[in-house]
């Protein structure tokens, strides 16, 4: 699979990885369901979504950290 931005790569290992659902995983970033399927499929999303992501995963650093 080809990621196309670095959010895409890092929600699609966190939701591989930790067996966590998309639903959920849109739910703590604070985006909908479709985003987050928009955003693993490789389409575009807005800047305040990569802010939202970016917040995400500097609050779970320690997980980003584990996921590289």
């Amino acid at each position: 699979m080809k990621f196309k931005t670095n959010e895409q790569l890092m929600l699609y290992r966190w939701h591989v990885r930790f067996g966590t659902s998309k639903k959920a995983l849109a739910d703590a970033i604070g985006v909908s369901n479709t985003t987050i399927n928009n955003i693993m499929q490789g389409r575009r999303f807005g800047f305040e979504t990569k802010y939202k992501i970016d917040e995400f995963l500097k609050k779970n650093e320690d997980m980003v950290e584990f996921l590289k």
